[in-house]
């Protein structure tokens, strides 16, 4: 439906940004968007909806590379990566 592509690409668009799959569910449901099948937003569900956008656009990929976006956040707060996972 045009309501759950739109809810997919708020979930590109923030890890693009950097969020975890965690904050992204925090994020949806401070924003009380609702799942399908109701209830909240947990972080493996925000992982497998990801996870399949990215199997039906490879090119997108990186959404699942944690550290891949752990870093550019780093960049970003202009903190050393490794400084940041002790």
């Amino acid at each position: 439906s045009v309501k759950e592509q739109r809810v997919i690409r708020r979930m590109q668009n923030l890890r693009e940004e950097g969020c975890s799959f965690q904050l992204i569910a925090n994020i949806l449901n401070d924003e009380r968007i609702k799942p399908r099948e109701g209830g909240e937003w947990v972080k493996s569900a925000v992982f497998y909806i990801l996870k399949r956008a990215c199997e039906s656009t490879p090119q997108t990929a990186n959404w699942l590379d944690v550290a891949a976006c752990d870093a550019v956040v780093a960049n970003r707060l202009n903190t050393p990566y490794d400084n940041r996972m002790k």
